[in-house]
């Protein structure tokens, strides 16, 4: 795939399982879709990636780039969220995209998270919130 291509790059992080405090998606498969996801309507999407893993995904989430997870995450659950993260992914020309296999209560775990120190530097690593890649 060629650094200047003409869409957004949308990383599909599938096969891992999100932790708690900080929250992260642990040891998952990555994979670089080769479809423009302006080309899709959301549920073609959805129908889409399931495809490409093998997996129903009822519970799909992106994060805002450079934004810790717990704080960037979105739910990616019809129509109106697919706009939103078109609108993030083309102004950003890269978005994270997650596949909850477990149903985790993340928001609930995101509302315990302890307040971090804002004197702490996220290295690149720690924003992507992505171990195992």
């Amino acid at each position: 795939m060629e650094e200047n291509q003409a869409f957004p790059k949308v990383d599909l992080h599938y096969n891992g399982t999100f932790v708690p405090n900080p929250l992260v998606y642990f040891a998952p498969e990555v994979l670089r879709l080769n479809e423009d996801a302006n080309e899709f309507v959301f549920s073609d999407f959805i129908k889409y990636v399931e495809k490409l893993i093998d997996f129903q995904c009822k519970h799909v989430y992106y994060c805002i780039p450079e934004v810790r997870l717990s704080e960037g995450i979105q739910t990616l659950q019809n129509e109106c969220d697919y706009s939103q993260f078109l609108e993030v992914a083309n102004a950003n020309r890269h978005v994270d995209v997650y596949i909850d296999h477990d149903n985790e209560p993340i928001f609930e775990w995101i509302q315990k998270e302890e307040p971090d120190d804002e004197e702490l530097v996220y290295s690149e690593e720690d924003v992507d919130s992505v171990f195992g890649r």
